[in-house]
């Protein structure tokens, strides 16, 4: 059976690793996985790297800019991106017919409006991958208009997620899951330099709390001077909102004086080597988190969760 995965970013977020491995974990003596991406990057490489067919779709690519705090302004300005992304539709069109793809496998919230214009012109299957709540959107009624006839399956990561969407028929709540082989307790010997080190992992955008995180260094530092604190990832989505948050971060750690507390390691694609680094993980979130992957990876490398 031959399945064809849309995803809107070729980033590696949270979303994104569930993405890949599940694509990576695919049976492929039954399955056969088609991934479509917007445009080149770690995504990209590592799942051909693992001997997947990924085929990029420019005309996707403008759309990237427009997110949970578009506005209708926003919008309007973007028309030419719409008009880009018919092209890329009848792109994908053509390819889920020259391919034979049985199944539309949708990720993101993009690429869920634009599978269910796909579904009704073409036989395959659509599935909806949710990882995010839907509600506080602009777009929330026309999401659950369409979320009534376009998919025949809605899978959710969450009960909350699911709880969120209301009586839509045809949910299912699929977990994330963990490589137990990757995240697994480190057999590492214990650091002698006498350092503690705190980190917060995950992709830099507002309502992961990062604020709430460094200003909690600040307070720690002024008891206790032997802790480290990592700030793991950085900014993937170029809508508005995400842009030059780093900077705003960095910023603050300089005006607090914390250059020598706080290191900033950028996006790291080896997570659970950089959990084994550290001694507690934080999970600050100020807003509801519709899973936390980084949760369950980090209480499974048998580390202290905050």
């Amino acid at each position: 059976m031959k399945i064809l995965y849309l995803n809107p970013s070729s980033q590696l977020g949270g979303a994104e690793w569930v993405l890949h491995d599940l694509v990576t974990h695919l049976d492929r003596t039954r399955f056969t996985p088609l991934v479509v991406l917007p445009t080149d990057g770690p995504l990209v490489e590592r799942l051909r790297t693992a001997g997947v067919d990924v085929r990029l779709v420019n005309a996707f690519a403008p759309l990237l800019g427009l997110g949970r705090h578009s506005r209708l302004l926003d919008y309007a300005r973007s028309l030419p991106a719409l008009v880009q992304a018919v092209r890329g539709l009848l792109q994908v069109k053509r390819l889920i017919e020259d391919e034979g793809m049985a199944i539309v496998h949708a990720h993101g919230l993009k690429m869920h409006f634009l599978a269910g214009v796909l579904s009704f012109c073409l036989q395959a299957k659509t599935i909806w991958h949710l990882h995010d709540f839907v509600s506080q959107r602009k777009f929330y009624r026309l999401y659950l208009l369409l979320a009534e006839v376009c998919p025949s399956v809605i899978i959710v990561n969450s009960a909350a997620v699911a709880a969120d969407l209301g009586t839509i028929r045809n949910v299912v709540i699929v977990h994330n899951g963990v490589d137990r082989h990757t995240f697994s307790p480190s057999h590492l010997e214990s650091r002698k330099d006498g350092q503690l080190r705190v980190g917060i992992i995950g992709i830099l955008t507002p309502w992961k709390g990062h604020e709430v995180f460094l200003e909690a260094a600040r307070i720690v530092n002024q008891r206790v001077s032997h802790v480290q604190f990592w700030v793991v990832g950085d900014e993937i989505y170029d809508t508005a909102g995400h842009q030059g948050y780093r900077r705003q971060l960095e910023q603050w750690v300089k005006a607090n004086g914390l250059q020598a507390q706080v290191r900033f390691t950028g996006f790291r694609p080896d997570v659970a080597q950089v959990i084994h680094s550290l001694d507690v993980v934080v999970h600050a979130s100020v807003g509801p988190e519709p899973f936390g992957r980084v949760l369950i990876e980090a209480m499974a490398c048998g580390k202290p969760v905050i």
